[in-house]
């Protein structure tokens, strides 16, 4: 029988039967439905003679000439090698390329401008929910925070680096262009290309291998600069390439933690001056009071010079508001003053009262010399709200705190629970003495 064209297809067994003479065209095939198995022809072999293929066997084929479409149909195989030297680049949505450059696999994504890398990089698609119903724009890679989701995506809006509430939840840098409230790529784990990455962008200078961080001052951008507290320290990546056109940033964002989001750390409220202490019987830091001295205020400029006078003279004072110490508190004052002369006893003294004047105060300390340096301390231990103890105010000595003296203590009537004036007053040993007070210092432990 004459060589033949046959339509492609399944042939029952009594066609094959009917036909043994037939001749089948080079590469041509024809299928026994009965089996699935078939036979290719070759121009001369008749088709009794040919062998059925199949159950185990393939079809060779090498040297397409243009794409093979397959429909709707899938290929099931044992591996698939990719030609490591492309030549025919797709550009469309959901195909597959080798990129010999990254050593991996290209896929285009949806709506063809983005290029995942497989295996080396991450995206996420989101919805552009920004406050300001802005565009997100690829060309300025812009860092986005989650805020929600809509229609089962992720919503964003830029990310600022000045609290937690901008910043905790920074997930990525944009990588294509996304209209206000619609769907588009971030990268949150890899490279972003073909980006401005010179810092001409942030008014800065960005150099290869640069960390780059979120910025506390404009919404959405990153920086170089490293932000300090109170500002969140948010690293964002790190600068591959340096390029005005063809730059990359590897992506790697760590959004850092509160010191109260530590594992081993609570947090139980804060006050002024607590620190972090370790309780063995829980493996926890927890916050507490500090013991240790404080600085409550300070005054260390110095005061106008006393002289033509030997009165006992107003030189400082400050204000200490109600409640500031407590039951169990240590008061600690400490002054300077300078005169003169060293000729003469001249006198330092301590007072504390409710109104910023020498009139009813109570006199809390006393250092008599004749010096032209004096150096004056006292402590007094709260032991009510109104009661503090010290070592006899009358009694002269430079340090309470380094003093073993026979003057006995006193027991002060302070109340603390209101505001009281601590005065630091100088008396000059004679009229022609010149005093200068250069600080006062006021601590608690």
């Amino acid at each position: 029988m004459a060589n033949v064209n046959i339509k492609l297809g399944y042939k029952n067994a009594a066609f094959f039967a009917a036909n043994p003479t037939l001749v089948l065209n080079v590469g041509q095939l024809i299928y026994l439905e009965q089996t699935g198995t078939y036979k290719i022809g070759d121009g001369v072999t008749q088709l009794s003679a040919l062998a059925f293929l199949g159950a185990g066997s393939f079809v060779p084929y090498t040297g397409a000439t243009s794409d093979i479409n397959l429909g709707e149909f899938g290929i099931q195989l044992g591996n698939l090698e990719f030609d490591n030297t492309p030549t025919n680049i797709p550009t469309t949505a959901g195909s597959v390329v080798w990129n010999d450059t990254d050593g991996t696999l290209d896929l285009k994504l949806k709506g063809g401008n983005v290029t995942l890398q497989i295996g080396q990089e991450q995206v996420a698609r989101i919805v552009n929910k920004t406050a300001t119903n802005i565009t997100l724009l690829e060309s300025n890679y812009q860092a986005v925070r989650v805020t929600g989701s809509q229609g089962q995506r992720l919503k964003v809006d830029l990310a600022l680096a000045t609290n937690d509430l901008l910043s905790a939840e920074t997930i990525g840098l944009v990588t294509e262009t996304i209209l206000n409230n619609q769907e588009g790529f971030i990268t949150t784990s890899g490279l972003v290309r073909g980006i401005n990455t010179t810092g001409s962008l942030q008014s800065e200078t960005w150099a290869d291998g640069d960390v780059l961080y979120l910025s506390p001052t404009t919404a959405g951008n990153i920086t170089k600069v490293k932000p300090i507290a109170p500002n969140h320290l948010i690293v964002i990546g790190y600068v591959v390439h340096s390029h005005i056109t063809q730059g990359t940033i590897f992506v790697k964002v760590d959004n850092g933690y509160e010191i109260d989001e530590l594992h081993n750390v609570l947090i139980n409220g804060v006050a002024n001056n607590d620190v972090l202490t370790y309780e063995s019987s829980t493996s926890l830091w927890k916050n507490k009071q500090s013991n240790y001295l404080q600085i409550v205020s300070k005054d260390i400029t110095n005061s106008a010079a006393l002289t033509g006078s030997t009165a006992i003279t107003l030189m400082k004072s400050i204000l200490i508001p109600a409640n500031t110490y407590a039951t169990g508190d240590v008061v600690r004052i400490l002054n300077r003053a300078i005169r003169s002369t060293a000729t003469g006893t001249a006198n330092n003294y301590f007072y504390i009262n409710t109104t910023n004047s020498l009139t009813g105060a109570t006199l809390v300390g006393t250092q008599s010399a004749a010096a032209r340096f004096y150096a004056n301390e006292r402590n007094l231990l709260i032991k009510s709200t109104t009661i503090s103890e010290t070592i006899d105010p009358t009694f002269s000595v430079s340090s309470d705190a380094l003093t073993v003296a026979t003057a006995g203590n006193s027991d002060l009537n302070i109340n603390w629970a209101v505001n009281q004036y601590v005065i630091a007053a100088f008396q000059n040993a004679a009229v022609g003495n010149s005093t200068v007070m250069s600080s006062l210092i006021l601590q608690k432990y």
